[in-house]
């Protein structure tokens, strides 16, 4: 999946969604170090194409990635963060890491599973997209309780919501 491609081959890389109708070339010029995009769109901006073997998006209404070495420093307090965890496959084990969530009011909003990387069968890996910063104390927090529940867990990155940005709202 993507996802892992870009944790593996960018392991500093702050994730944004952004509103749909931004132009590529509105991103490169403001605000990217990097974008995952088509081919197609990479020649049509004369862009230099620095790998070409990432896989393609598991959500089908994603056009382009933008990569950022400038991580958004601070919440705005419509932001969302990726967060990446590990846990024991075993009964429970994700409930577990969820009570966190709730308990601290963290709400999760997009969680996706993914199978154990070494293949052993023993842990499965999450992708959770929930709200706030990693700015912000209470996430912080979060994820220092989730370090007693899980087997690895950090956040990928912090990003403004796309729907905080959109037009209409």
């Amino acid at each position: 999946h993507l996802e892992d491609w870009l944790a593996a081959t960018v392991p500093e890389a702050q994730v944004a969604g952004l509103p749909a109708h931004t132009p590529l070339s509105v991103l490169l010029e403001e605000t990217a170090s990097a974008v995952l995009c088509s081919h197609v769109e990479a020649e049509a901006l004369s862009a230099n194409v620095l790998a070409t073997n990432a896989p393609p998006p598991a959500h089908p209404f994603s056009r382009f990635i933008v990569v950022s070495i400038t991580p958004q420093a601070l919440g705005t307090g419509m932001d969302r963060s990726l967060l990446y965890f590990q846990v024991a496959h075993r009964s429970g084990a994700l409930a577990r890491v969820l009570e966190v969530f709730q308990q601290r009011g963290v709400n999760v909003e997009n969680i996706h599973p993914y199978p154990d990387p070494t293949g052993s069968g023993k842990e499965v890996c999450f992708f959770a997209e929930c709200g706030g910063h990693s700015s912000e104390d209470e996430l912080a927090q979060t994820l220092e309780q989730l370090r007693a529940c899980t087997v690895a867990v950090r956040c990928v990155g912090s990003f403004v919501s796309a729907t905080a940005m959109s037009p209409s709202s």
